[in-house]
């Protein structure tokens, strides 16, 4: 060994074998997790069936934190946590105590929790027999509008207020004068948040109460959505538990409880909103529902005179005609549809017509087109049929009409027939088939 390496030695026996050891492995310790959290706040409130929305924030020195691992619990109740340490719970029952806890790789927990009051509340029994006020201790009321209480008077001028902390300190609501009946009745006043956590005593002056509500006024919907509905709809309001939804009609001047249900076809001018046991209300929505369970129809009778055209068209009486679509023995046809062009006598009309709301309708009709003596000459007006071949054929249809106005029927069949003999030998196809078959046709009528 080299004379530095026998002086390393000798120095390194002078060094305590504690104080080596402490060198070579520092000492290092894990600090628990810290989880706090921020909603809902200490002294706040829940209720049975209403949302509770919560959030936890985590810091760790181990760790990157897994928001996952954060287990939330109401009570015995667990509740899902996202990856942002926030989720919603749904409270099943009253419950006090609402926890997060969080354990790192290296086994450290770290746990915070927050206490919360039941909005409704039972006021102690005897009540103002022995004292006239009470308690409800560790209420933050952030969040909280108005105190509802079912308060009687036990003689004139009875009155509740609640303070903070001291049955003399900060008012932080007063109820309005109880009115002499002799019954319970629900009445509200207004909060003035003290901010924070705080023992809130309720004086009564002359009154009893029974029950009280922390109430904080909901945001309200309503289960209908924009456009036509083609069945009756259920309208369903939803609120917060101890709110009764409600919807009107009327512009509001009248309120039924929901859920209501409409029927009839028409525009509803829908109101809702919720109310307390007290008589405040939430903000009042409105929307239009829309209502049309009737199809379209077409106004259209049986007999048309050959000459004529025939208008096609729906009419729609709710949410208006969306589609239309018709045939003449099979053909699709548009309005106005020139009978003219159609031979005498009795066709199938098919019309299938859509409305904006989706209701469809399908019928087919019998078309009657009809003729006669005094149809023959407007019906001869739609062809272009040369001048003097025209001249020939009224005066032939005038003195057919002379002879059935004298009552010389015979002689007017020989007329029609003369009409007919002239109407064959025109050129145009379509003239030629409509009058000589309209003539056959009088002939026949005629001849009855």
């Amino acid at each position: 060994m080299s004379r530095s390496g026998r002086a390393l030695l000798g120095v390194l026996a002078l060094v305590p074998p504690s104080t080596v050891d402490a060198i070579e492995q520092p000492l290092m310790t894990d600090s628990p997790p810290t989880v706090v959290i921020e909603a809902p706040l200490d002294g706040g409130f829940a209720q049975p069936g209403e949302p509770l929305s919560f959030k936890v924030s985590v810091t760790d020195d181990v760790d990157t934190v897994d928001c996952t691992r954060v287990v939330v619990t109401y009570d015995a109740q667990v509740a899902a946590v996202g990856p942002d340490c926030t989720g919603v719970l749904t409270s099943e029952v009253d419950g006090h105590t609402f926890s997060a806890r969080y354990t790192d790789s290296g086994a450290s927990t770290g746990t915070a929790e927050v206490m919360l009051n039941p909005r409704e509340q039972l006021a102690p029994s005897g009540l103002f027999e022995q004292a006239p006020e009470f308690v409800v201790p560790h209420v933050n009321l952030a969040g909280i509008n108005h105190i509802a209480m079912e308060l009687a008077a036990m003689g004139p001028g009875a009155t509740m207020t609640v303070h903070a902390d001291t049955p003399d300190g900060a008012v932080v609501a007063s109820f309005p004068a109880v009115p002499e009946t002799g019954q319970y009745q629900w009445l509200a006043a207004d909060v003035a948040d003290p901010v924070g956590v705080h023992d809130l005593y309720f004086v009564a002056n002359g009154a009893s109460a029974r029950y009280l509500r922390f109430q904080t006024v909901p945001a309200v919907t309503a289960s209908v959505s924009p456009g036509w509905y083609t069945t009756e709809v259920p309208v369903a309001v939803s609120a917060a538990p101890l709110w009764d939804p409600q919807v009107s009609l009327d512009g509001g001047a009248t309120w039924v409880p929901a859920p209501a249900v409409l029927s009839a076809d028409g525009v509803y001018d829908l109101r809702y909103r919720a109310v307390d046991v007290a008589g405040r209300t939430t903000e009042i929505g409105a929307t239009a529902v829309r209502i049309d369970r009737t199809a379209p129809v077409v106004p259209l009778t049986r007999e048309h005179p050959h000459s004529t055209t025939l208008e096609l068209a729906a009419t729609d009486a709710g949410s208006g005609v969306a589609t239309f679509a018709a045939t003449l023995d099979g053909t699709p046809v548009t309005g106005p549809v020139e009978l003219w062009r159609y031979p005498a006598g009795v066709h199938q009309l098919t019309v299938t017509t859509t409305d904006v709301a989706g209701n469809t309708a399908t019928e087919t009709r019998e078309l009657a087109i009809t003729t006669s003596l005094a149809e023959l000459t407007p019906l001869m007006t739609r062809f272009p049929v040369p001048f003097v071949k025209s001249v020939i054929l009224r005066l032939q249809l005038m003195a057919a009409q002379h002879a059935v106005d004298q009552g010389r029927t015979g002689e007017a069949v020989t007329w029609v027939k003369a009409f007919l003999r002239s109407a064959s030998v025109l050129r145009d196809p379509a003239a030629r088939a409509a009058l000589t078959g309209d003539a056959a046709t009088v002939v026949t009528q005629l001849s009855m």
